[in-house]
């Protein structure tokens, strides 16, 4: 019956059971605050009837099922936090398609499963994202990098795979936080140059190579990269083994100096030796010359 209601905000009640499907019908709803309560059951899908609510607050109890996909008809949608409950299922592509997302996209602590959308790119006004302590897996799609306004990137506890993706767009980052996954391969340069970046945790993991030492990487208590043990280099605080790379390349120049040499040695020789061949050649051709003209002068001289 509150048709006109643009606010309902019942957080911290304890209140329990299920949220009604009835819900949908407060057409004028724009702020919903409905966390750290006992409520449990789905989220329900008439939610996506209310398609100007701005902010939705629903952390902090017992929801299961999944994630409606009729959310993504909340095209003013500002805020979504739907975090510390028993959710599963995949992350529809319709909800984090919804650029109208701008000031947090929070999932976390749930049981999420499945890879992270590659719609993700469209969440280019959202300034936090956290998917934290979820199942999720495959790769961190590239589109993530289109997200240009992040200051706020959490996705540990999860099972993500593959190397870091660069994320040259994210120039706002404040706190960039991949720990606690399969992630692999270098770290990538481009984090570096973030110097906006406050904290940054990358720790257990399956990293390797060097570790930058511009930008965050300067100071260590700024950084985790613990549990990563074919890092290597970075500054002398994070006690880390130096990497090899100049090492390994030094005997390959002096191999190639050894060669190099073995082989002028060789080309000398046998040049030497060819000239030693022409001049013998020549000497042979002169004495048969010598001995006639030799016999001619013994000839006449009889």
């Amino acid at each position: 019956n509150l048709v006109n209601l643009d606010v309902l905000n019942i957080k911290g009640t304890l209140i329990n059971g299920s949220i009604p499907d009835s819900i949908g019908m407060l057409s004028n709803l724009k702020n919903l605050h409905m966390e750290s309560n006992q409520l449990a059951g789905n989220i329900p899908s008439s939610l996506g009837n209310i398609t100007g609510l701005l902010h939705i607050y629903l952390q902090d109890n017992s929801l299961e099922g999944t994630i409606p996909s009729s959310l993504g008809n909340c095209t003013s949608l500002q805020t979504l936090d739907i975090s510390q409950n028993k959710l599963g299922g995949s992350i529809p592509k319709q909800v984090v398609a919804l650029s109208s997302l701008s000031v947090l996209l929070n999932m976390s602590y749930n049981s999420l499963s499945g890879p992270l959308p590659v719609e993700i790119g469209n969440l280019t006004n959202l300034a936090a994202l956290d998917i934290s302590n979820n199942k999720l897996s495959g790769e961190i799609p590239h589109t993530l990098d289109s997200c240009s306004s992040l200051e706020v990137l959490f996705m540990k506890g999860n099972l993500f795979e593959g190397t870091i993706p660069p994320l040259n767009n994210l120039k706002n980052i404040l706190h960039l936080d991949l720990s606690c996954n399969n992630l692999s391969g270098n770290i990538p340069n481009s984090i570096a140059q973030h110097f906006s970046l406050q904290n940054l945790n990358l720790s257990f993991n399956h990293l390797d190579g060097e570790v930058p030492v511009q930008g965050v990487f300067a100071d260590a208590s700024r950084v985790q990269i613990m549990g990563n043990i074919n890092l290597c280099g970075g500054i002398k605080e994070l006690h880390l083994h130096p990497c090899l790379k100049k090492a390994n390349k030094r005997p390959k120049k002096h191999i190639a100096l050894i060669i190099a040499l073995t082989f002028g040695a060789i080309a000398a020789c046998l040049t030497l030796l060819l000239l030693l061949l022409f001049c013998c050649k020549q000497k042979v051709k002169q004495r048969p010359s010598s001995t006639s003209s030799v016999g001619e002068g013994y000839t006449s001289f009889l």
